[in-house]
Protein backbone atom coordinates (compact mmCIF):
# COMPACT_ATOMS: atom_id res chain seq x y z
CA UNK A 1 0.00 0.00 0.00
CA UNK A 2 1.43 3.53 -0.55
CA UNK A 3 2.25 5.56 1.75
CA UNK A 4 1.81 9.51 2.19
CA UNK A 5 4.89 11.91 2.50
CA UNK A 6 4.46 14.03 5.26
CA UNK A 7 6.66 16.61 3.99
CA UNK A 8 3.52 16.72 0.95
CA UNK A 9 1.11 18.43 4.07
CA UNK A 10 2.28 22.01 4.14
CA UNK A 11 2.78 21.87 0.22
CA UNK A 12 -0.63 20.62 -0.59
CA UNK A 13 -2.13 23.76 1.81
CA UNK A 14 -0.30 25.98 -0.10
CA UNK A 15 -1.75 24.80 -3.49
CA UNK A 16 -4.98 24.33 -2.28
CA UNK A 17 -5.31 28.26 -0.63
CA UNK A 18 -7.01 29.62 -4.10
CA UNK A 19 -9.14 27.11 -3.90
CA UNK A 20 -9.94 27.58 -0.47
CA UNK A 21 -9.58 31.28 -0.49
CA UNK A 22 -12.29 31.78 -3.45
CA UNK A 23 -14.76 29.24 -2.47
CA UNK A 24 -14.75 30.56 1.41
CA UNK A 25 -14.90 34.34 0.56
CA UNK A 26 -17.79 33.22 -2.38
CA UNK A 27 -19.85 31.28 -0.29
CA UNK A 28 -19.71 33.55 3.23
CA UNK A 29 -18.30 37.26 1.71
CA UNK A 30 -15.50 39.34 1.43
CA UNK A 31 -15.34 40.82 4.80
CA UNK A 32 -14.20 37.71 6.36
CA UNK A 33 -11.34 37.41 3.97
CA UNK A 34 -8.59 39.06 5.66
CA UNK A 35 -9.21 36.49 8.79
CA UNK A 36 -9.54 33.44 6.85
CA UNK A 37 -6.15 33.95 4.89
CA UNK A 38 -4.58 34.84 8.36
CA UNK A 39 -5.64 31.54 9.87
CA UNK A 40 -4.83 30.00 6.75
CA UNK A 41 -0.95 31.65 7.03
CA UNK A 42 -0.52 29.89 10.56
CA UNK A 43 -1.92 26.83 9.68
CA UNK A 44 1.10 26.37 7.03
CA UNK A 45 3.43 27.61 9.45
CA UNK A 46 2.63 24.62 12.13
CA UNK A 47 2.40 22.12 9.99
CA UNK A 48 6.04 23.18 8.56
CA UNK A 49 7.19 22.96 11.88
CA UNK A 50 4.99 19.58 13.31
CA UNK A 51 6.10 17.72 10.17
CA UNK A 52 9.84 19.31 11.17
CA UNK A 53 10.87 20.14 6.96
CA UNK A 54 11.67 23.34 7.34
CA UNK A 55 12.67 25.37 10.50
CA UNK A 56 11.65 28.54 11.53
CA UNK A 57 13.91 30.61 13.94
CA UNK A 58 12.29 30.23 17.20
CA UNK A 59 14.68 33.34 18.86
CA UNK A 60 12.99 35.35 15.60
CA UNK A 61 9.21 34.25 16.59
CA UNK A 62 10.31 35.28 20.72
CA UNK A 63 11.54 38.66 19.39
CA UNK A 64 9.27 39.34 17.24
CA UNK A 65 6.14 39.00 19.08
CA UNK A 66 7.69 41.06 22.03
CA UNK A 67 8.29 43.59 19.67
CA UNK A 68 4.83 43.30 17.88
CA UNK A 69 2.86 43.20 21.10
CA UNK A 70 4.80 46.26 22.77
CA UNK A 71 4.11 48.19 19.72
CA UNK A 72 0.65 47.21 19.88
CA UNK A 73 -0.11 48.13 23.23
CA UNK A 74 1.92 51.79 23.02
CA UNK A 75 0.03 52.54 19.58
CA UNK A 76 -3.22 50.89 19.45
CA UNK A 77 -2.42 49.29 15.76
CA UNK A 78 -4.71 47.54 13.88
CA UNK A 79 -4.06 43.74 15.25
CA UNK A 80 -4.98 42.16 11.58
CA UNK A 81 -1.96 44.71 9.66
CA UNK A 82 0.00 43.44 12.96
CA UNK A 83 -0.63 39.79 11.74
CA UNK A 84 -0.22 40.56 8.37
CA UNK A 85 3.35 41.82 8.59
CA UNK A 86 4.22 39.36 11.33
CA UNK A 87 2.95 36.11 8.77
CA UNK A 88 4.35 37.52 5.90
CA UNK A 89 7.94 38.08 7.84
CA UNK A 90 7.59 34.29 8.97
CA UNK A 91 6.78 32.78 5.99
CA UNK A 92 9.44 34.22 4.36
CA UNK A 93 11.58 32.84 6.43
CA UNK A 94 10.01 29.35 6.33
CA UNK A 95 10.06 29.31 2.52
CA UNK A 96 13.81 30.09 2.62
CA UNK A 97 14.80 26.93 3.18
CA UNK A 98 15.87 24.83 -0.06
CA UNK A 99 14.92 21.46 2.08
CA UNK A 100 11.48 22.87 1.64
CA UNK A 101 11.43 24.63 -1.33
CA UNK A 102 12.48 21.20 -3.13
CA UNK A 103 10.19 19.03 -1.87
CA UNK A 104 7.14 21.35 -2.71
CA UNK A 105 8.83 21.16 -6.25
CA UNK A 106 8.67 17.58 -6.58
CA UNK A 107 5.09 17.37 -5.19
CA UNK A 108 4.21 19.84 -7.67
CA UNK A 109 5.36 17.78 -10.62
CA UNK A 110 4.41 14.31 -8.88
CA UNK A 111 0.50 16.20 -8.97
CA UNK A 112 0.42 18.20 -11.81
CA UNK A 113 -2.75 16.37 -13.16
CA UNK A 114 -4.57 16.64 -9.63
CA UNK A 115 -3.18 20.66 -9.78
CA UNK A 116 -4.68 21.08 -13.74
CA UNK A 117 -8.05 19.92 -12.39
CA UNK A 118 -8.03 22.42 -9.16
CA UNK A 119 -7.05 25.20 -10.91
CA UNK A 120 -9.98 24.60 -13.69
CA UNK A 121 -12.33 24.07 -10.76
CA UNK A 122 -11.29 27.68 -9.35
CA UNK A 123 -11.33 29.07 -12.69
CA UNK A 124 -15.34 27.82 -12.57
CA UNK A 125 -15.77 29.11 -9.05
CA UNK A 126 -14.62 32.58 -10.60
CA UNK A 127 -16.99 32.38 -13.76
CA UNK A 128 -19.75 31.83 -10.87
CA UNK A 129 -19.04 34.67 -8.96
CA UNK A 130 -19.13 36.44 -12.46
CA UNK A 131 -22.45 35.46 -13.64
CA UNK A 132 -24.13 34.43 -10.10
CA UNK A 133 -23.02 37.03 -8.18
CA UNK A 134 -20.95 40.59 -8.36
CA UNK A 135 -17.70 39.26 -10.05
CA UNK A 136 -17.87 42.09 -12.54
CA UNK A 137 -17.93 45.63 -10.39
CA UNK A 138 -17.51 49.43 -11.81
CA UNK A 139 -14.54 51.30 -10.99
CA UNK A 140 -11.85 53.99 -12.27
CA UNK A 141 -14.28 54.81 -14.91
CA UNK A 142 -14.81 51.59 -16.27
CA UNK A 143 -15.81 47.84 -15.33
CA UNK A 144 -13.38 45.39 -13.83
CA UNK A 145 -13.32 42.01 -12.65
CA UNK A 146 -13.23 41.42 -8.50
CA UNK A 147 -14.47 38.07 -8.15
CA UNK A 148 -15.58 37.21 -5.13
CA UNK A 149 -13.26 39.91 -3.45
CA UNK A 150 -13.55 43.61 -2.08
CA UNK A 151 -10.46 44.67 -4.41
CA UNK A 152 -9.59 43.57 -7.47
CA UNK A 153 -6.56 43.39 -6.35
CA UNK A 154 -6.67 40.30 -4.17
CA UNK A 155 -8.34 38.57 -7.28
CA UNK A 156 -5.34 40.26 -9.68
CA UNK A 157 -2.40 38.65 -7.12
CA UNK A 158 -3.85 35.66 -6.61
CA UNK A 159 -3.50 34.71 -10.39
CA UNK A 160 -0.46 36.29 -10.64
CA UNK A 161 0.74 33.50 -8.38
CA UNK A 162 -1.24 31.04 -10.18
CA UNK A 163 0.51 32.03 -13.45
CA UNK A 164 3.75 31.26 -12.01
CA UNK A 165 2.67 27.71 -11.17
CA UNK A 166 1.07 26.74 -14.31
CA UNK A 167 4.04 28.20 -16.18
CA UNK A 168 6.42 26.41 -13.99
CA UNK A 169 4.85 23.04 -15.11
CA UNK A 170 4.44 24.33 -18.50
CA UNK A 171 8.24 24.66 -19.00
CA UNK A 172 9.09 21.55 -17.03
CA UNK A 173 6.14 19.21 -19.07
CA UNK A 174 5.91 20.99 -22.36
CA UNK A 175 2.47 20.32 -22.20
CA UNK A 176 0.29 22.24 -24.52
CA UNK A 177 -3.01 22.53 -21.63
CA UNK A 178 -0.52 24.23 -19.26
CA UNK A 179 0.32 27.04 -21.95
CA UNK A 180 -3.16 27.56 -22.88
CA UNK A 181 -4.30 27.84 -19.14
CA UNK A 182 -1.39 30.21 -18.84
CA UNK A 183 -2.97 32.40 -21.51
CA UNK A 184 -5.65 32.39 -19.86
CA UNK A 185 -4.92 33.40 -16.52
CA UNK A 186 -2.90 36.27 -18.24
CA UNK A 187 -5.82 37.60 -19.52
CA UNK A 188 -8.09 37.57 -16.18
CA UNK A 189 -5.26 39.57 -15.02
CA UNK A 190 -5.54 42.02 -17.27
CA UNK A 191 -9.38 42.28 -16.37
CA UNK A 192 -8.57 42.91 -12.83
CA UNK A 193 -7.41 46.34 -14.32
CA UNK A 194 -4.57 46.07 -11.65
CA UNK A 195 -1.24 47.74 -13.38
CA UNK A 196 1.03 46.39 -11.36
CA UNK A 197 0.10 42.70 -11.28
CA UNK A 198 -0.28 43.26 -15.74
CA UNK A 199 3.49 45.02 -15.11
CA UNK A 200 4.87 42.38 -13.16
CA UNK A 201 2.73 39.31 -14.66
CA UNK A 202 5.01 40.85 -17.80
CA UNK A 203 7.89 40.14 -16.14
CA UNK A 204 6.82 36.72 -15.71
CA UNK A 205 6.74 36.13 -19.40
CA UNK A 206 9.17 37.65 -20.45
CA UNK A 207 11.45 34.94 -18.21
CA UNK A 208 9.73 32.19 -19.43
CA UNK A 209 10.50 33.08 -23.12
CA UNK A 210 14.31 34.10 -22.09
CA UNK A 211 14.63 30.34 -20.48
CA UNK A 212 14.35 28.91 -24.77
CA UNK A 213 16.86 28.54 -27.30
CA UNK A 214 16.83 31.15 -30.31
CA UNK A 215 14.19 29.07 -32.52
CA UNK A 216 11.53 28.51 -29.67
CA UNK A 217 12.15 32.46 -28.73
CA UNK A 218 10.88 33.34 -32.22
CA UNK A 219 7.82 30.98 -32.35
CA UNK A 220 6.63 32.31 -29.12
CA UNK A 221 7.14 35.83 -29.88
CA UNK A 222 5.14 35.19 -33.71
CA UNK A 223 2.42 33.26 -31.32
CA UNK A 224 2.12 36.13 -28.78
CA UNK A 225 1.72 38.84 -31.72
CA UNK A 226 -1.18 36.73 -32.84
CA UNK A 227 -2.54 36.38 -29.69
CA UNK A 228 -2.16 40.01 -28.47
CA UNK A 229 -3.92 41.18 -31.99
CA UNK A 230 -6.70 38.92 -31.44
CA UNK A 231 -7.59 40.14 -28.07
CA UNK A 232 -6.95 43.65 -28.84
CA UNK A 233 -9.70 43.28 -31.81
CA UNK A 234 -11.84 41.71 -28.94
CA UNK A 235 -11.70 45.13 -26.79
CA UNK A 236 -10.23 43.11 -23.90
CA UNK A 237 -7.21 45.79 -23.25
CA UNK A 238 -10.10 48.47 -23.17
CA UNK A 239 -10.67 48.66 -19.33
CA UNK A 240 -6.88 48.75 -18.80
CA UNK A 241 -6.63 52.07 -20.87
CA UNK A 242 -9.89 53.39 -19.94
CA UNK A 243 -8.52 53.37 -16.21
CA UNK A 244 -5.17 54.93 -17.24
CA UNK A 245 -7.02 57.48 -18.98
CA UNK A 246 -9.13 58.06 -15.89
CA UNK A 247 -6.26 58.24 -14.06
CA UNK A 248 -4.47 60.70 -16.12
CA UNK A 249 -7.84 62.90 -16.05
CA UNK A 250 -7.43 63.21 -12.24
CA UNK A 251 -4.11 64.54 -12.67
CA UNK A 252 -1.60 61.31 -12.31
CA UNK A 253 -0.93 58.50 -14.32
CA UNK A 254 -0.13 56.48 -11.16
CA UNK A 255 -3.68 57.29 -9.38
CA UNK A 256 -1.84 59.95 -7.08
CA UNK A 257 1.37 57.55 -5.76
CA UNK A 258 3.53 60.93 -5.79
CA UNK A 259 0.80 62.65 -3.59
CA UNK A 260 1.23 59.73 -1.20
CA UNK A 261 5.21 59.90 -0.76
CA UNK A 262 4.96 63.30 -0.29
CA UNK A 263 2.60 62.99 2.32
CA UNK A 264 3.98 59.40 4.24
CA UNK A 265 7.25 62.09 4.05
CA UNK A 266 5.44 64.72 5.87
CA UNK A 267 3.97 62.15 8.28
CA UNK A 268 7.14 60.89 8.92
CA UNK A 269 8.88 64.57 9.51
CA UNK A 270 6.79 65.10 12.00
CA UNK A 271 6.74 62.17 13.86
CA UNK A 272 9.50 61.80 17.10
CA UNK A 273 12.95 60.14 16.83
CA UNK A 274 11.22 57.08 19.10
CA UNK A 275 8.33 57.03 16.44
CA UNK A 276 11.27 57.18 13.39
CA UNK A 277 12.99 54.06 14.73
CA UNK A 278 9.97 51.91 16.12
CA UNK A 279 7.40 53.07 14.05
CA UNK A 280 4.26 55.51 15.34
CA UNK A 281 1.04 52.78 14.00
CA UNK A 282 -0.97 52.13 10.83
CA UNK A 283 -3.99 53.99 12.50
CA UNK A 284 -1.33 57.76 11.90
CA UNK A 285 -0.56 56.61 8.74
CA UNK A 286 -3.95 56.56 7.71
CA UNK A 287 -4.79 59.82 9.69
CA UNK A 288 -2.42 61.56 7.95
CA UNK A 289 -2.75 60.80 4.84
CA UNK A 290 -6.13 62.04 5.56
CA UNK A 291 -5.13 64.97 7.09
CA UNK A 292 -2.86 65.66 3.93
CA UNK A 293 -4.62 64.00 0.87
CA UNK A 294 -8.27 63.96 2.09
CA UNK A 295 -8.16 60.13 2.18
CA UNK A 296 -7.33 57.42 4.61
CA UNK A 297 -5.55 55.20 2.76
CA UNK A 298 -2.22 53.12 3.47
CA UNK A 299 1.00 53.87 1.53
CA UNK A 300 0.68 51.67 -1.43
CA UNK A 301 3.97 51.49 -1.37
CA UNK A 302 5.64 48.59 1.10
CA UNK A 303 8.49 50.66 2.44
CA UNK A 304 6.05 53.91 2.99
CA UNK A 305 3.32 51.79 4.91
CA UNK A 306 5.89 49.88 7.27
CA UNK A 307 8.55 52.84 7.99
CA UNK A 308 4.97 55.05 9.51
CA UNK A 309 3.78 51.62 11.24
CA UNK A 310 6.67 50.28 12.13
CA UNK A 311 9.60 52.75 11.76
CA UNK A 312 12.90 51.72 10.73
CA UNK A 313 13.37 48.57 12.45
CA UNK A 314 10.38 46.93 10.65
CA UNK A 315 12.06 48.29 7.12
CA UNK A 316 15.08 46.47 8.43
CA UNK A 317 13.34 43.23 9.30
CA UNK A 318 11.41 43.22 5.64
CA UNK A 319 14.12 44.24 3.69
CA UNK A 320 16.18 41.35 5.47
CA UNK A 321 14.08 38.55 4.86
CA UNK A 322 12.69 39.84 1.33
CA UNK A 323 16.91 39.84 0.37
CA UNK A 324 17.12 36.56 1.79
CA UNK A 325 14.24 35.40 -0.16
CA UNK A 326 14.83 36.82 -3.68
CA UNK A 327 18.98 36.02 -3.80
CA UNK A 328 20.21 33.05 -6.08
CA UNK A 329 19.38 31.69 -8.75
CA UNK A 330 16.90 33.28 -11.05
CA UNK A 331 17.26 36.30 -8.17
CA UNK A 332 17.33 39.16 -10.85
CA UNK A 333 13.69 38.07 -12.30
CA UNK A 334 12.33 37.54 -8.78
CA UNK A 335 13.67 41.45 -7.55
CA UNK A 336 12.13 42.55 -10.80
CA UNK A 337 8.86 41.29 -10.29
CA UNK A 338 7.90 41.80 -6.88
CA UNK A 339 9.74 44.93 -6.83
CA UNK A 340 6.69 45.87 -8.90
CA UNK A 341 4.10 44.50 -6.55
CA UNK A 342 6.51 46.44 -3.47
CA UNK A 343 6.83 49.85 -4.89
CA UNK A 344 3.92 50.62 -6.32
CA UNK A 345 1.36 49.34 -4.64
CA UNK A 346 2.41 46.80 -1.61
CA UNK A 347 2.88 43.27 -1.06
CA UNK A 348 2.47 42.07 2.45
CA UNK A 349 -0.61 43.74 3.16
CA UNK A 350 -2.11 41.21 -0.01
CA UNK A 351 -1.25 37.50 1.74
CA UNK A 352 -3.12 36.27 -1.01
CA UNK A 353 0.10 36.85 -2.51
CA UNK A 354 2.58 36.30 0.22
CA UNK A 355 1.38 32.26 0.42
CA UNK A 356 1.95 31.76 -2.81
CA UNK A 357 5.75 33.32 -2.77
CA UNK A 358 7.27 29.63 -2.90
CA UNK A 359 5.87 29.53 -6.10
CA UNK A 360 7.23 32.78 -7.61
CA UNK A 361 10.39 31.84 -6.86
CA UNK A 362 10.28 28.35 -7.96
CA UNK A 363 9.48 29.96 -11.18
CA UNK A 364 12.16 32.23 -11.22
CA UNK A 365 15.05 29.72 -10.19
CA UNK A 366 13.78 26.90 -12.27
CA UNK A 367 12.58 28.48 -15.66
CA UNK A 368 15.45 30.56 -16.01
CA UNK A 369 17.33 27.30 -16.80
CA UNK A 370 17.21 26.04 -20.66
CA UNK A 371 18.66 22.67 -19.52
CA UNK A 372 16.29 21.71 -16.99
CA UNK A 373 14.46 18.23 -17.37
CA UNK A 374 11.85 16.62 -14.93
CA UNK A 375 12.12 12.71 -14.61
CA UNK A 376 9.75 10.76 -12.51
CA UNK A 377 11.19 8.47 -9.80
CA UNK A 378 11.90 5.22 -10.41
CA UNK A 379 9.68 2.41 -8.50
CA UNK A 380 13.19 1.77 -6.51
CA UNK A 381 13.34 5.50 -5.91
CA UNK A 382 9.67 5.30 -4.38
CA UNK A 383 10.49 1.96 -1.86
Amino acid sequence: MKTIDIKRDSSALVLLYPIANILFSTLTGAEHYSTFTIMYVFAILLTCIWRNHCRVDVNFIIIGSVFLITMSVAYNKSGSILLQFFSFLLLLDAYHYKDYEETFKKNILESDKLIFRGICFYLAVLFYTVVFKDGIQTGWGTVVLYGPYSLSHILAYELLAILCLALFVYKIKMETKWLVLGAVLEVLIVLTCVRSAILSSAFVLIWLLHSFNLKRKFEYILLGGIVLGILAYFRVFDQVITKSLYAMGNGSITNGREWIVNSVSMIYEESSVFEKVFGSGYENLLRGNYRYLGTAIQGHNDLLTILISFGIVGVGLYTEELIRFIKGKGGIGCFLMLAVLVYYNGLFLYTSMVIGLIVVRIFFRECGSTCLLYTSPSPRDTR
